[in-house]
Order: structure tokens, then C-alpha cells, then sequence
């Protein structure tokens, strides 16, 4: 068996014999193919013919199959090495290397070209890189404007992330909220889970309660006692005399 590079190929029988008759219509010692194939001879010596056959094969070259990577950007740089049983004997890589064995450093994908005894075959190696997202959902804020808890919008200021997964369940890429507390972002890919974390809080609460109150008043307003509140909720109230005695009690719990 030889290369195809190898054709044409020149076929030779032994010295000392005569009348030589190959199956291919040559009449010489030595005969020249083009092409792999069964090929007989025929041939007289010292009185007696004899014959031989030569089967003559063509050695392919070999294939280059890489296995494309995919990894984190964290885990670079990443040794990689072409499979075994390739039959090549040398290796030339896009950026400079030599040998089976490289090192991956960047995201770049890789063209190799290898070299063996029937030919010279190429194939890129395509390198995949999972990049670290950037979740920041920015500094703490306040939602008070002019006494007031308003509705604010929060979103991801580190850009377009694989999935959304919100502190509230809410899986869109932005949530409006208009209620102080800590507020979640967590994404997912083939690296890990990333999060962050904002702090929003709310107007202080306001409390007002007159300090008196007429129950004969003609203005009915002004015969109810009650508690003016915002930005909190009343829970209970109780309202004693001049002299300290509990004169009324109201607790939402009753």
C-alpha cells in the first residue's frame, strides 16, 4: 500500500528470468501502474513459467476530526490535545504552536494543520467561552419623593443576562416596586449563578393627632378623634384623661 502521491508507481520482478508478460500488456522486468489494483505476472525461467501477483493499494489520508470546547472564561488558559489515532506526525497551529498538545488562551478559535505520510489535512478547533455575567442592580436607593413611596423600575445595569430570576419570582429582565426592602437579581449559565442585591427604602412614617376635639362642635369633623397617618398603618390607639385614666382603646387586633 502507498500514498496516492506514490503514482505512478513502478512495479519490478526479480533478475534472471525471461520472457516477462505482465497482466497490465508490459513486457519488460519493470512495468509502471497509475492506479491501485491486482496486478500478475508472468515470466520463463531455465525452461519453466512461472507467475506471481502483487495486490498494490492506496493509503488514505488520514481524517482530522476536533472536538470543539466550550468553557468559562474563568478556566482559561485550558490545555487541549487532538485524539490519538489520528496518524499524523507534525501539528502547525494558527497561532504559531506545533505538536498535538496546545494551550487554549483566549476565545479565538483555532485552525490546525497537520501533516502525515499520504497528505495534509486542516480543521479549525472552535473554542466557546461562557463569559462571567455582570449583575449590578446598582447603588441603594430611596423611593421617597415629597413624602411619598413612588414606583421605581429595576433592572440589571450590567447588561442583557442569560435568565432573570427576581428576590419576587418575577423573571422578566425589569420589575417596578414601590415597597421598601431588599430587593434580589440572580442569573444562571454554564459557569455558576451570579446575584446581586439592592436596598430600597421608603418615607419615614408621619403621625399627627389634634390635641383636642369638641363633641358638640356644629362641624361634625371636629366631634372625631383620629390619628392622621402616612407611610405606616394604625395598629391601636388609646386616649386617657388629664388625670391618667384609660378613657378609650382600639387595637386592630380585637
Amino acid at each position: 500500500s502507498v500514498c496516492a502521491s506514490d503514482f505512478p508507481l513502478e512495479l519490478s520482478a526479480f533478475d534472471g528470468f525471461t520472457n516477462y508478460l505482465w497482466s497490465n500488456g508490459a513486457n519488460t522486468q519493470v512495468t509502471t501502474v497509475d492506479q491501485p489494483g491486482l496486478y500478475g505476472i508472468q515470466a520463463n525461467y531455465e525452461g519453466c513459467q512461472i507467475t506471481d501477483t502483487i495486490q498494490v493499494g492506496v493509503l488514505p489520508v488520514p481524517e482530522l476530526h476536533l472536538t470543539d470546547i466550550h468553557l468559562c472564561e474563568e478556566a482559561l488558559p485550558q490545555p487541549y490535545s487532538v485524539p490519538d489515532g489520528a496518524g499524523f506526525t507534525s501539528y502547525l497551529w494558527s497561532d504559531g504552536s506545533t505538536g498535538k498538545d496546545i494551550m487554549v488562551t483566549s476565545r479565538d478559535d483555532l485552525i490546525v494543520e497537520a501533516f502525515s505520510e499520504c497528505g495534509t489535512a486542516t480543521d479549525t478547533l472552535q473554542v466557546e467561552i461562557d463569559t462571567v455575567p455582570v449583575v449590578d442592580l446598582g447603588p441603594d436607593q430611596s423611593l421617597c419623593e415629597q413624602g411619598t413611596n413612588v414606583v421605581l423600575a429595576l433592572k440589571n445595569n450590567g447588561g442583557i443576562l442569560p435568565d432573570y430570576l427576581w428576590s419576587t419570582g418575577q423573571t422578566t429582565a425589569q420589575i417596578q416596586v414601590n415597597t421598601a426592602g431588599v430587593y434580589t437579581l440572580s442569573t444562571e449559565n454554564g459557569c455558576g449563578t451570579y446575584t446581586d442585591e439592592i436596598v430600597l427604602t421608603g418615607c419615614p412614617p408621619v403621625i399627627y393627632v389634634p390635641n383636642v376635639f369638641d363633641l358638640s362642635a356644629e362641624n361634625q369633623e371636629n366631634t372625631i378623634f383620629k390619628a392622621f397617618v402616612s407611610n405606616a398603618e394604625v395598629t391601636g390607639m388609646d386616649i386617657y384623661d388629664r388625670w391618667g385614666g384609660l378613657v378609650y382603646r382600639q387595637s386592630s387586633e380585637a
